[in-house]
């Protein structure tokens, strides 16, 4: 199954009648026409779809993807959504690469255009088969300059994802030898 990003709109149509009579405003005044509002709101109604567990994994294998790019400038090994979405040897991996950054004062500004379709799902276990592009360009994080040239590499991989609580956690990133064209 192929992610598919769409924007749902809900429009909601309210209603909204007001009526006012003329009449006397005084507060102790005890005769006379009274002021009438009338309100009335159409009962909103939204259904959401529960995501499939396909859904689910390429929902978080996305997550997962954007917690690396965030984590690289400024290099934070222990960012927040990183830890959320990676874990295991994926995580090591990745936590090794942006230390090393940090200790070097690099950040590493990223794009990464995901292809990603999901192959199995069964219990708590995911795979995901991705051909994924990746930009990537360091930055001297004291000037803030670009060091070196930009890098554009595309990636055969498959990730295993583990549900835990109510995130499926990428663990384990393998690269095909194969080379592959993202679709």
């Amino acid at each position: 199954m192929e992610r598919c990003y769409r924007s749902t709109a809900v429009a909601l149509l309210v209603v909204l009648a007001l009526g006012a009579c003329g009449g006397d405003d005084d507060e102790g005044a005890g005769s006379g026409d009274g002021e009438t509002t009338t309100s009335t709101a159409d009962e909103e109604t939204t259904t959401t779809a529960a995501l499939t567990p396909e859904e689910q994994v390429l929902r978080d294998y996305e997550a997962a993807a954007q917690a690396a790019v965030a984590a690289s400038n400024p290099p934070d090994p222990n960012h927040a959504d990183l830890v959320r979405y990676w874990g295991g040897d994926a995580l090591a991996r990745l936590q090794r690469a942006i230390t090393q950054w940090q200790g070097l004062n690099l950040g590493s500004q990223q794009t990464t255009e995901t292809h990603a379709e999901v192959t199995s799902v069964a219990g708590d276990s995911a795979t995901v088969h991705d051909c994924f592009v990746n930009t990537s360009q360091f930055v001297d994080l004291a000037s803030g300059q670009p060091s070196g040239q930009p890098e554009t590499v595309t990636l055969n991989v498959d990730v295993t994802l583990e549900h835990r609580g109510d995130v499926w956690v990428a663990v384990l990133q393998e690269n095909r030898s194969e080379p592959c064209t993202p679709a």
